[in-house]
């Protein structure tokens, strides 16, 4: 599982960019501009795979901004990021099943891509990101790192809302862990749902 979420995470990002070295130098590939968002994320439940913590639980609200939009041949792919500013987690001290514990932390999503299938006006797509969380406290406790990265990948569906908003609504797996930049590196892999609203450009 460790090795397939790898596979599945940079073969996403190396099929969004390879096709900008084939284009012609004077074909205008990208646009910038700036769409603020709003994300709402709610994980009911860890899983074992790459991370050792089961039966978590977490939930983080993240501001975004969409800044670029990368045009694949007939496919636009957007790239943004995010300030997490609030993340939640309340994970079993023995990464099973015992006493629970929390964290709270803040952290930055720099690259967030979405590559919708189509252009329509609802439309699905597929998402890959990745982040610096900074908890309260180590995480677990004594043997953790309170610095922490997370990888996401995902899907969902784009609905416009009113003449300017649209709503994302979709389902990543999410992996945080300290990149054994300490003593112990459990991980936690999640299930998460997640709501975007999109507002109008600046």
């Amino acid at each position: 599982m460790k090795s397939l979420f790898l596979v599945i995470f940079f073969g996403f990002i190396s099929t969004l960019y390879s096709p900008l070295f084939s284009q012609s130098s004077d074909e205008s590939t990208f646009e910038h501009y700036s769409k603020p968002g709003l994300s709402l994320n709610y994980s009911p439940q860890s899983f074992r795979a790459w991370g050792k913590i089961q039966n978590s639980k977490m939930a983080f609200i993240n501001g975004q901004v969409w800044h670029t939009s990368i045009n694949l041949r007939n496919i636009s792919a957007r790239v943004g990021s995010e300030l997490i500013f609030t993340h939640w987690v309340q994970y079993p001290e023995d990464g099973l099943e015992g006493a629970n514990d929390q964290r709270i932390g803040i952290g930055i999503v720099p690259i967030h891509i979405v590559l919708p299938f189509s252009e329509r006006s609802v439309s699905p797509f597929t998402s890959a990101s990745f982040g610096v969380l900074i908890f309260n406290d180590r995480l677990p406790a004594v043997k953790g790192a309170a610095l922490n990265y997370k990888l996401s990948v995902g899907m969902g569906i784009e609905i416009p809302v009113g003449s300017d908003h649209r709503v994302q609504v979709g389902y990543r797996i999410q992996h945080i862990s300290n990149g054994n930049s300490s003593t112990e590196n459990p991980g936690i892999d999640s299930h998460v749902f997640f709501a975007n609203l999109l507002f109008p450009s600046w």
